[in-house]
């Protein structure tokens, strides 16, 4: 009977810890929503981040819209394509609930077969299994270089970066990606609270001394834009420069690839055909054979898979599998031809 008290204690704190997080959350955003617009900020600037390329868009609330030249300044947030994202569901005990960032960061080299210090990860809680007492969680690996690599070309563009975060429903610090020796994760939420009270009053500070000088801002306003336009503009030219030194080095690749099948095609058809529990640490493309070499739980069915596809033929290991990292995973080398459009 003790046991099944201290069990329900237990789930019943976990879920109450979530729900108060939850409530937290909205009554913030709904504060903010009842602040006039001026008081608001400009809103996030986000940098969504899909192979090479960039687009900009602004994030005010729930509101989002397709960021002008004259927005391009500033600090960024950094968003990850879902299609650079391993994914993990993990079951845990109920207790992991309090320290789970730091116990996902210690247990990475058994759930990633990517080393960890070449990954950013995070995590989402999915749901509480009552009777076991546990914690369905998903885990979210992206590998360090694909953040690295937009960090430089917007730092080298001008713009301060915030954090990175992985695109999708957003449910607060989970989101934002961290790497496994992060020391930001481990603040607590009474510290970010006080950070917050103590950044409201000093806003609340601020705002009287703004209306004092509001016969100011049409003048302050217009110079801003000034700034941000010239601003946006180098913006620009950086972004231009950048894309026309790699201009050179894909003007190769686009004249293989205009009459045939895109990498992007390929990319979404593998996707599809992979089952979980598989990743991929190679992808060759030659313009009619397509080679990939990874690590499955279920490397045995990969040619019957891809028999399915229109879009490939001939499917066939290059060599015997292996074993791969963990017990439960064996290496392949698996190769196909292209036979047309999916």
């Amino acid at each position: 009977m003790n046991q099944k008290i201290l069990r329900f204690v237990k789930i019943a704190s976990v879920q109450g810890e979530i729900l108060a997080e939850a409530i937290w959350n909205w009554w913030i955003g709904e504060i903010i929503g009842m602040m006039p617009l001026r008081w608001r900020g400009a809103g996030a600037l986000i940098a969504e981040v899909s192979d090479t390329e960039f687009s900009f868009v602004k994030e005010r609330g729930d509101e989002r819209y397709v960021a002008t030249n004259d927005e391009l300044h500033g600090s960024v947030i950094i968003q990850v394509s879902p299609r650079a994202v391993l994914k993990r569901t993990l079951s845990l005990p109920l207790s992991a609930r309090f320290r789970l960032r730091e116990i996902l960061a210690n247990d990475l080299d058994r759930q990633s077969p990517i080393d960890p210090s070449k990954v950013l990860f995070t995590y989402r809680i999915l749901s509480i299994e009552r009777a076991s007492a546990r914690l369905l969680v998903s885990l979210m690996i992206v590998r360090r270089e694909v953040v690295d690599t937009a960090l430089a070309r917007l730092q080298s563009a001008g713009l301060r970066i915030r954090h990175a975060r992985i695109a999708g429903p957003q449910g607060g610090h989970e989101d934002r990606l961290s790497a496994s020796g992060s020391t930001s994760a481990k603040m607590g939420r009474s510290n970010q609270l006080s950070i917050f009270l103590a950044a409201l009053t000093i806003c609340l500070v601020v705002t009287d001394a703004c209306i004092r000088i509001a016969h100011q801002h049409t003048v302050i306003e217009d110079l801003r834009n000034e700034a941000a336009a010239l601003h946006a503009s180098a913006v620009q030219a950086s972004l231009l420069r950048v894309d026309v030194e790699a201009a050179d080095h894909r003007n190769e690749f686009l004249v293989l690839q205009r009459n045939q099948v895109s990498v992007g095609e390929i990319l979404a058809e593998v996707t599809q055909l992979l089952p979980d529990g598989t990743w991929l640490y190679s992808l060759d493309f030659d313009g009619h054979q397509v080679q990939l070499q990874g690590y499955s739980s279920d490397a045995s069915s990969l040619v019957a898979r891809f028999d399915t596809s229109v879009m490939f033929s001939d499917a066939a290991f290059r060599a015997p599998m292996t074993q791969g990292p963990l017990p439960s995973l064996q290496q392949f080398d698996l190769s196909m031809n292209l036979s047309g459009r999916s």
